[in-house]
């Protein structure tokens, strides 16, 4: 089953076919949608390592687990 696209690569999508830019504005959108990922992973890291053990069980982790990812830098995924 195919997953649902975000609002962001359902923009991307918008502006590639009714719009396609120039070789260096998909670079510069490539380049920011990647800093937007890292972002993104720093901030979800952060949060992960403030979560309490019952919210880490809700979501099927372990304190372990948590501290694992949380500890990965932004650019890993």
């Amino acid at each position: 089953m195919a997953r649902p696209l975000s609002q962001h690569s359902r923009n991307i999508q918008f502006l590639e076919a009714n719009h396609p830019l120039p070789a260096l504005g998909e670079a510069a959108v490539g380049f920011a949608v990647l800093l937007t990922k890292w972002r993104l992973r720093s901030h979800t890291r952060m949060v992960l390592k403030q979560l309490t053990d019952s919210e880490l069980k809700d979501i099927g982790l372990s304190r372990r687990q948590a501290n694992t990812e949380a500890r990965r830098l932004f650019w890993q995924t």
